[in-house]
């Protein structure tokens, strides 16, 4: 995972953070080691003088192969997911598309294969966090009790 840092790029002078991992590939051999798929990421930003956070501030991002955004509660590949592929078939896709799933700008065959592939996957909502403990600096992702990845940034 790469952590790019923009000084003052962000909302009100605030700092942007970038975070880039490798592509997903099924194939590959450790899921620690490339971007995450049907699955979720916990990430915490330190609350130090490098951030200037007061405390710690803990944020998780999902991903699901297949799930074109269709419901906030409802985290499952379905036929809502298929359809929203079918109204945009044989189209353009901008870097905002939720249903260009390969990204090679495009909505075609491919990215509706890939939603059928993925039909009933689904990924459990997250209960509120826990306030976060103070915790020492990880650089590699690790596996939490409950599934999910965990990052820590120090800024």
């Amino acid at each position: 995972m790469q952590v790019h840092v923009r000084r003052g790029a962000g909302v009100n002078n605030s700092d942007r953070v970038t975070l880039t991992w490798p592509d997903y590939n099924p194939a590959a051999g450790s899921p620690l080691a490339q971007a995450v798929a049907n699955g979720w990421v916990e990430v915490t930003v330190k609350a130090n003088g490098n951030t200037g956070l007061a405390s710690a501030d803990v944020f998780s991002l999902g991903n699901l192969i297949g799930d074109s955004g269709d419901s906030p509660t409802n985290l499952r590949v379905n036929a809502l997911d298929l359809g929203a592929v079918k109204r945009a078939l044989n189209t353009n896709a901008t870097p905002a598309s939720t249903v260009d799933f390969n990204r090679d700008g495009r909505i075609n065959a491919l990215d509706l294969g890939i939603v059928k592939q993925n039909l009933n996957h689904a990924l459990p909502l997250l209960p509120a966090p826990a306030p976060a403990a103070p915790a020492a600096f990880a650089s590699d992702r690790t596996s939490s009790p409950t599934g999910r990845l965990a990052d820590e940034l120090l800024v």
